[in-house]
């Protein structure tokens, strides 16, 4: 199934567009599937940038796991937009949902794809695990609570 109701009546509040680019094509004329990481870390990064003002060069993270459902193929002219959320918050690592979306016609929204991703905060001389940095994890679990609020009303 690769139609859905508007995202954020599944608690997703943030999104961002992507820019299909011709090199992000393959061979059988749709985006590659291994481009899909590029394009959830893009997401990714906005994400934590613009709601948790998260610094990349000062505090690290690291891909624990990461998963795509590859629901419909991406073309050349879509104009996908990546919706992510929090879905839950630990000491030293967090959970992101995200679902690549676009407008199929006026009325109905496609899902291209879902995927998940598990990322932990990390000391970066060791590569061990720290816990997120309270400046950052105290704005991720007001997007996770508004998220929850959203779904639930």
């Amino acid at each position: 199934m690769s139609k859905t109701a508007n995202p954020r009546d599944l608690g997703f509040d943030y999104s961002t567009p992507i820019q299909v680019r011709m090199t992000d094509i393959d061979g059988q004329a749709h985006v590659n599937n291994g481009t899909y990481y590029q394009y959830f870390e893009h997401a990714r990064a906005t994400f934590l940038y613009e709601t948790a003002g998260w610094n990349f060069f000062q505090d690290f993270i690291v891909i624990l796991n990461s998963n795509i459902d590859y629901l419909k193929p991406i073309l050349i002219m879509d104009k996908p937009q990546i919706w992510v959320k929090c879905t839950k918050i630990g000491n030293s690592s967090f959970h992101l949902s995200y679902l690549i979306t676009g407008a199929e016609n006026a009325e109905d929204t496609i899902i291209y794809a879902k995927a998940t991703s598990i990322q932990v905060s990390v000391e970066q001389k060791t590569g061990k695990p720290v816990a997120i940095p309270e400046k950052y994890r105290s704005k991720i679990l007001e997007a996770l609570e508004h998220e929850k609020k959203s779904v639930d009303s």
